[in-house]
């Protein structure tokens, strides 16, 4: 009677810990349903084919895409380093939009995914070079920019990426063709250029993307380890861009 009464017990814990266990996937398929995800965030209307998609998770945090950037002046004919992300610009510009100088505040972290090169130059008219001789302009400062630069990311104190310049690309900005007519020195021509091509799977992908925790300095600086490079358009404002996704507390 007593091995009966323990098999019967035994019994007893198995259908209760299948039970809990149906529940619990009932619930799980439910909130899927009804547009949630699998760490148990429901989003109210949203259909369960998106549950995918749900930015907000169950540990109270929010990851969206998001891209940080900042802006410098290259000085022409002067400039051999210069450093990125040490300026705060809280509430975001042209120049960049940085929430504190060179750190992300608490509880912030960033999964940077392509790092990014701009050029903000103009469309740039002057005359057109002799046959044999160096075209200057637009394009051919966006040439010797990237050829001669090296891009480097510091998280901490640890070089974490390093490229040449050449390889780091906008994947974006204005598009256009070059014009120009009449006899060589003498006519107009047209000029602008970027590091890459403007479409934007134009881009370096890093293999492995990296993390920025929460209040850990970083820093991308552009260098020009062979010496300052002259441009045509003289000072012209550069621009690094860090695209990946931002993990913070939900909003």
């Amino acid at each position: 009677m007593l091995a009966m009464f323990r098999r019967f017990q035994v019994l007893i814990r198995f259908w209760k810990t299948a039970a809990v266990f149906l529940v619990m996937t009932a619930a799980v398929v439910l909130n899927f349903h009804l547009g949630g995800d699998w760490t148990g965030v429901v989003l109210a209307g949203v259909p369960g084919i998106w549950a995918q998609y749900n930015t907000r998770k169950a540990d109270g945090s929010d990851i969206v895409p998001w891209v940080y950037w900042d802006t410098n002046t290259y000085t022409s004919g002067t400039t051999t380093i210069s450093t990125f992300f040490g300026t705060a610009r809280p509430n975001g510009n042209d120049l960049g939009n940085m929430p504190m100088a060179g750190t992300l505040p608490n509880p912030y972290s960033f999964l940077v995914r392509v790092p990014r090169f701009f050029i903000k130059g103009q469309v740039w008219a002057r005359n057109q070079a002799a046959t044999g001789a160096a075209n200057v302009g637009g394009l051919n400062d966006a040439q010797l920019l990237g050829r001669t630069g090296v891009f480097t990311f510091t998280i901490g104190a640890k070089v974490v990426f390093q490229s040449p310049l050449w390889m780091v690309s906008a994947g974006g900005g204005a598009f256009g063709y070059l014009a120009d007519a009449g006899a060589a020195a003498t006519n107009v021509a047209v000029s602008y250029g970027q590091v890459g091509g403007v479409n934007p799977r134009d881009v370096l992908t890093l293999w492995r993307p990296l993390v920025i925790d929460s209040v850990i300095n970083f820093n991308v600086t552009l260098s020009w380890p062979a010496g300052a490079v002259t441009l045509d358009q003289g000072n012209t404002d550069i621009a690094v861009a860090l695209d990946g996704e931002r993990c913070g507390p939900i909003q």
